[in-house]
């Protein structure tokens, strides 16, 4: 049960309840929300970005403490992974069935889930005011062989130094997703990102060609550095404008390539009017 618990809590921050909105980047100046957030973030090899991020009340009045703290990794390249799924089990314990998961998390894998939780209870019980070094996990009753400590103290010690941002960003969907964009002509476009308090954090774009090599990562005996570079600008654009539309003019579509299917999903993302699945 513990377990299960802990996906949900997990979920909740992950999903930010789907608002739909009519123009996604007018400003928002009806909605509140009872707390502040602020984020720091870690990319490392094979597609994982890890996430740690502390939330307090607003009426706490404090720049730099935290109410709860929030650590976990997830993949935004890889929508499948062997061993990530959420488990459902019946009433004597028993895994019954496995439910897939959009996009790999370390919530959704037995492993990393245990070590996952363990961190996250013993920095919410301590608190620390001060910057940290791994030595601090050695009260720990468990040996962790999953996550990188030494990432995972200095994620905690640049969260330490973040200001909670005061004012809501103008994008409410999802906090995390990975979505997939099928063309007709076999290939796929992948778009993964994060928000933060309803600002654009992370992106990360793939493009799959019908025999389901990733550009991106060199799969292709020749890498396509023309659509390497396109999907890099798209990123980059997105990232400095903080908004998910993209114009057609100003970064040009490789020659072969499907990029108005990606180009609308980015809009409809920044009208908010992007329906989520399920």
């Amino acid at each position: 049960m513990k377990r299960y618990f802990f996906v949900f809590v997990i979920g909740l921050l992950l999903g930010w309840v789907l608002l739909i909105f009519i123009n996604g980047k007018e400003e928002v100046e009806k909605f509140e929300v009872g707390f502040y957030d602020a984020c720091v973030y870690e990319e490392v090899e094979d597609g994982w970005i890890f996430s740690m991020c502390k939330t307090i009340d607003k009426s706490a009045n404090d720049l730099y403490g935290f109410k709860e703290l929030f650590f976990y990794g997830d993949n935004l390249t890889y929508t499948t992974l062997e061993g990530y799924f959420i488990p459902v089990y019946d009433d004597d314990d028993n895994l019954v069935d496995k439910i897939d998961v959009k996009y790999p998390s370390t919530v959704h894998n037995f492993d990393s889930q245990e070590e996952n939780e363990l961190i996250v209870n013993f920095l919410n019980e301590k608190k620390f005011k001060e910057t940290i070094d791994i030595d601090v996990f050695d009260e720990l009753d468990f040996e962790l062989n999953i996550f990188d400590l030494d990432m995972v103290a200095r994620m905690y010690n640049r969260l330490l130094k973040m200001e909670y941002k005061e004012d809501f960003g103008t994008y409410l969907l999802p906090s995390t997703d990975l979505i997939t964009i099928d063309n007709i002509d076999g290939s796929t476009w992948q778009i993964g990102y994060i928000l933060s308090y309803g600002y654009i954090e992370y992106v990360n774009l793939e493009y799959i060609n019908d025999e389901g090599l990733y550009s991106t990562l060199n799969g292709e005996s020749e890498p396509n550095i023309e659509l390497n570079s396109y999907i890099s600008n798209i990123e980059l654009s997105v990232i400095t404008t903080g908004q998910f539309k993209i114009s057609a003019e100003d970064i040009k579509c490789p020659t072969g390539v499907n990029c108005e299917s990606l180009l609308m999903k980015l809009s409809q993302l920044d009208n908010g009017q992007l329906e989520v699945e399920k």
